[in-house]
């Protein structure tokens, strides 16, 4: 078995991240802007996210897309090079920080039953497009 190609998964990763906090930033700064709002204002907070944050946010996103890709390099030995190993990947981080974590604000009334499927629902097919942005650059030579 071959060893990862650590630069190239960083790389692949990267683009990935950048993927992922193009779509957030749309879903969130303008579709759910009103909705993340309210959630943010029945918390007693700002409901304007500081700079400090939406930075944070970023270099999450870019670390949710490295992650996704180290995976993707990881399973591409078992399932062959290609989007529906991507894919496999982007869904097995969609269902670890997606799903999963959205399931405690569910409950716990932070969050309504409609924005969170709309959240983990566009989360599954924005994972999905970053983990095949990703792979396309991932190389193993």
């Amino acid at each position: 078995m071959q060893k990862i190609n650590a630069q190239r998964a960083i790389l692949g990763g990267l683009v990935a991240g950048l993927v992922i906090n193009v779509i957030e930033g749309v879903m969130h700064g303008v579709v759910l802007a009103k909705a993340d709002a309210d959630v943010m204002t029945s918390l007693n907070r700002s409901p304007s996210g500081s700079g400090g944050q939406i930075a944070a946010l970023n270099a999450w996103g870019f670390a949710l897309g490295i992650v996704t890709i180290l995976l993707y390099a990881s399973i591409r030995p078992r399932f062959g090079a290609g989007p529906k190993t991507a894919v496999r990947a982007g869904l097995f981080v969609w269902a670890g920080a997606s799903a999963l974590g959205a399931a405690v604000p569910l409950i716990t009334g932070i969050y309504r039953v409609d924005i969170t499927v709309i959240n983990v629902g566009y989360e599954l097919a924005m994972l999905c497009v970053a983990a095949i942005a990703g792979a396309a650059v991932y190389k193993e030579e």
